[in-house]
């Protein structure tokens, strides 16, 4: 019989409240993932506010029988963890992703009345193929991995050489320097929240509905990108999910030594 699960952040061993958005709902397709590869069962439901905020939960309902937190937070612990070698922090690894879009894909979607609010983000930004996706992580990322020199970001976008730079950055320094740079050609999302400082927004804000709504958004917007370069980090990790089929390049920042496809 196969063993069908529930899945939530209630072991208090996952830190929830220090997570953002994006980290929540990486941390969710990371469990599904683990479920799907040991069980081969796609049937889960899904436990979370945050996410369920944003997104629909499409799998079939079933009854649960065990909660996956506890049981994936056991694996991981015990070096167990079908995926361990790939993370936020870790250079994308292309079957990988295509896995978790599947899970994905078989478990979430973006609610219909979104959607519709970022399909007309797209239109309006002029988003096309001819775009190249830009995530730039700082703020609080400083604190975890080495600071991206603003010389090595300018020399890969150089590298690709697209008509149209779509920015989404947490950190108003990146896009100050991107603007200074780049003029007219970069396009970006005005009406969102950006830390002029070294908190990030999802430790600093009043609203985390608003700032889950519009790092989602970010997030949708890179995926529909077809050339993106992404700085370490879950907003862009989602985005690689989300968007693993619609890409035709992708590179990162954090390591120019060690670029891929």
């Amino acid at each position: 019989m196969t063993k069908t699960g529930y899945v939530s952040y209630s072991d208090p061993r996952f830190n929830y409240a220090y997570k953002g958005f994006c980290s929540i709902v990486c941390g969710i397709v990371d469990m599904c993932v683990e479920h799907y590869v040991c069980t081969g069962d796609l049937n889960l439901q899904i436990f979370e506010n945050q996410t369920l905020n944003l997104f629909d939960n499409i799998s079939p309902r079933t009854d649960q029988t065990y909660d996956v937190g506890p049981w994936f937070l056991e694996r991981f612990f015990s070096n167990k963890i079908y995926e361990g070698q790939y993370n936020a922090h870790t250079p994308a690894n292309i079957d990988n992703l295509k896995l978790k879009n599947r899970v994905y894909t078989s478990t979430l979607k973006i609610k219909d009345q979104y959607l519709e609010v970022f399909e007309k983000k797209k239109g309006d930004l002029g988003i096309d193929e001819n775009t190249l996706g830009v995530q730039i992580r700082g703020t609080d990322k400083k604190e975890e991995l080495p600071e991206i020199r603003c010389e090595s970001i300018f020399n890969l976008i150089d590298s690709v050489d697209k008509e149209k730079i779509f920015v989404a950055t947490d950190d108003q320094y990146y896009l100050d320097q991107l603007l200074n740079r780049y003029g007219d050609r970069v396009i970006y999302d005005d009406t969102l929240h950006i830390s002029s400082g070294s908190k990030s927004i999802h430790h600093n804000c009043s609203d985390r509905a608003r700032i889950n709504e519009e790092v989602l958004s970010s997030v949708y917007l890179l995926s529909e990108c077809p050339y993106f370069l992404y700085s370490f980090s879950n907003v862009s990790l989602l985005a690689l999910i989300m968007g693993v089929h619609n890409f035709k390049s992708i590179d990162y920042f954090d390591k120019r030594n060690n670029r891929h496809r």
